[in-house]
């Protein structure tokens, strides 16, 4: 693994912790069990990640090399050093929502930049999977902020899960 490589997998897992810490914090700051379990998945989704990315550094193999029955069910912006900060402030649950959808924006296009950055090719699948379990959960934040904060404007649609 070239050390451009071990840059771009240590950047991505420092993205997780991070993002790992703010859905905990919002965690604590839900009131429905519901709401709970919602951050909760979410929290245990990105450590999935950060697992997924240090396994690919302490082995220094490449994505391809990595054993995929392990993490199949788990594989799967830009200031983000800003937004990861402005959630330590975070008075209310509607506006901790509103962080963690511009973080998982924020996410996809960091990921979306280290993919045009990166020659190798298991590296950009990896980090391709990765920005769409962002989206994935960018959605899902929308959807449970309508649901929580505008019940009244929410449409059904397909149900994405965590």
């Amino acid at each position: 693994m070239t050390p451009e490589m071990i840059a771009v997998l240590e950047a991505a897992i420092e993205l997780e912790q991070k993002e790992h810490e703010m859905y905990c914090k919002l965690l604590e700051m839900a009131e429905t069990q519901n709401c709970k379990t919602f951050f909760k998945e979410l929290s245990v989704e990105e450590l999935k990640h950060e697992e997924l990315l240090k396994e690919c550094v302490r082995t220094g193999k490449d994505m391809d090399d990595v054993k995929k029955e392990k993490y199949r069910d788990y594989i799967i912006e830009l200031d983000v050093a800003s937004m990861l900060d402005a959630f330590h402030d975070i008075s209310d649950l509607e506006k901790g929502f509103e962080i963690a959808i511009k973080q998982e924006v924020a996410t996809q296009k960091l990921y979306a930049a280290l993919i045009e950055r990166t020659a190798s090719l298991s590296l950009k699948r990896l980090l391709k999977q990765l920005q769409e379990e962002e989206n994935k959960h960018e959605r899902l934040l929308l959807r449970e902020h309508g649901k929580l904060f505008h019940p009244d404007q929410v449409e059904e649609d397909g149900e994405d899960e965590i």
